[in-house]
């Protein structure tokens, strides 16, 4: 057993949950799971909003905006979206979506029927024809579908911009490989593997693993998530978690589609989600990159400077496992001090919020900033300005329907005057010596 050290929180800005308040909450007709939320952020003639896929063969967009009454908060616009070719009686286990400049927005959702049929539909505009704009238009990109009967039941969808070959230039004499930004979606699947479904000329089709991501090709354990980040133009950094609670990590040459590192850590149960996230400290590798490991019935784990230390300078997040299952993670600046905090869901309806920076040492005991109890087993956490006024929210997807956490301008405006008074001091400061 490794000695644990317990941070204190020292050196750590005091953070409140009053720092939030409730603004919204809109029931769902039916519950979701872990892999059924996606963000459409920043998505051109479409404001901010969440897709949200039911277990019971439904998909609702649920999106925020600023009333003119000034005595409420946030008006809440939910409304189902009609996929075509989603049967209601079906289930929905996954969603994921992305945009790209020739088809416009992309949603891809997972679902079974009865007798073990299991379905990925693709939803873009694949004709030519289409009228400017429309390509951004969800209801009618959910009416246009490439539909892949699959041969295994369907896990976590999501996707990543990748490398692909597109054969070979002469320059000089020398023959140099030409390679093109693409992004792909990656269906995790109960038949131990991941599978690669990419766009041609045409329409999605699925492709060899291998092709793209090399470190994804001979898995022999069940994966239940996947977190992948580009952390430059020609290296990727890939966590897979499995189902026997095994966490793998590559650092792949992206260019050459090859492994440049890899390391392996076991956990005592299922992963259940990995976020990784970079914060302001550097190390010789420069940016130092992070990941919170979410394991379904352990603490709670950040594994700090992946790239220097592997997994072997890890963070734990102290009563993490107290509520249930721990269900899904969410990293965020909260309190605008350029410390990055990161924030747990649990099935037992807790939300508890943590500091990233803390000792150095080794498997020291990071304790809760705060925690605040909900109505209902949260499933996910999204950070994303739902409102349009450039301060993010936090959208809580609970069992029972989306809770829209907003923040408390007084505070914030308190914090920001407290931020300028210290900088104009420390300027003041520089330049008397």
């Amino acid at each position: 057993m490794r000695p644990i050290q317990d941070s204190g929180n020292m050196s750590v800005r005091p953070l409140s949950d009053e720092l939030f308040h409730e603004a919204n909450f809109d029931a769902l007709p039916s519950q979701s799971s872990i892999y059924g939320v996606t963000s459409l952020c920043n998505i051109p003639h479409l404001s901010n909003k969440i897709l949200v896929a039911l277990a019971k063969g439904r998909i609702f967009a649920c999106e925020y905006h600023k009333p003119a009454n000034p005595n409420y908060d946030v008006l809440g616009v939910n409304r189902e979206v009609t996929f075509t070719y989603i049967p209601a009686d079906c289930h929905i286990i996954s969603i994921d979506n992305f945009s790209c400049a020739a088809r416009g927005l992309i949603v891809g959702v997972t679902f079974c029927k009865e007798l073990n049929e299991n379905f990925f539909n693709v939803y873009c505009n694949y004709g030519d024809d289409v009228p400017s704009g429309q390509e951004w238009n969800l209801d009618n990109v959910a009416q246009n579908c490439r539909s892949f009967n699959l041969t295994f039941t369907p896990y976590q969808l999501t996707h990543c911009k990748v490398l692909c070959p597109q054969g070979e230039e002469q320059t000089g004499g020398d023959t140099a490989q030409v390679r093109e930004q693409r992004t792909v979606f990656i269906l995790l699947g109960s038949d131990r593997s991941f599978h690669v479904y990419a766009q041609n000329e045409v329409e999605f089709v699925e492709e060899p693993t291998k092709k793209y991501f090399c470190e994804l090709d001979s898995i022999t354990k069940q994966p239940i998530f996947l977190e992948m980040k580009n952390i430059s133009d020609m290296r990727r950094l890939s966590i897979a978690g499995y189902e026997c609670g095994s966490l793998s990590m590559f650092l792949v040459d992206s260019f050459n589609n090859s492994i440049t590192a890899s390391w392996t850590i076991e956990h005592d149960s299922p992963i259940v989600q990995c976020q990784l996230f970079a914060n302001n400290r550097e190390s010789s590798e420069g940016v130092e990159h992070n990941v919170v490991v979410v394991s379904a019935r352990e603490e709670a784990m950040i594994y700090r400077n992946l790239l220097a230390s592997g997994f072997s300078n890890p963070l734990v997040l102290s009563g993490s496992s107290k509520y249930d299952c721990v269900t899904c993670c969410a990293v965020a600046d909260v309190n605008y001090d350029g410390i990055k905090e990161v924030l747990i869901g649990t099935f037992g309806q807790r939300l508890l919020a943590y500091s990233s920076q803390a000792d150095r040492q080794p498997y020291t005991q990071q304790q809760p900033m705060w925690t605040r109890n909900m109505a209902h087993p949260v499933l996910s956490i999204k950070f994303m300005d739902m409102t349009g006024d450039s301060i993010e929210d936090m959208a809580v997807i609970s069992s029972k329907g989306v809770h829209i956490f907003q923040s408390d301008l007084v505070m914030l405006l308190k914090m920001c005057k407290s931020k300028i008074i210290h900088k104009n001091v420390d300027d003041r400061f520089d330049k008397s010596e």
